[in-house]
């Protein structure tokens, strides 16, 4: 009775299932960078892998939403069309 009142469950995408590199404390982009490239040199090998990477609250302008401070992750939006 309840699934025909609300739907049934939505399918998780594949790529929220596997490892989220989440960490406070990025100074700028290049930071960022050198992280993922950590990853990427070892995920040939199936040791380390990973499907997403978070900052924290360190790249926003003065911790607004939707923003980014444009100093120290100077062409995040480039960067993140790259990956």
């Amino acid at each position: 009775m309840y699934h025909t009142i609300v739907g049934t469950p939505v399918l998780t995408p594949m790529w929220a299932l596997g490892w989220h590199q989440s960490r406070y404390g990025y100074k700028n982009i290049d930071e960022l960078k050198a992280v993922r490239n950590g990853y990427k040199s070892h995920s040939k090998y199936r040791e380390i892998p990973l499907e997403s990477i978070w900052a924290d609250i360190d790249y926003m302008q003065d911790y607004r939403d939707f923003t980014y401070n444009n100093e120290t992750f100077k062409g995040l939006p480039e960067y993140v069309k790259q990956l």
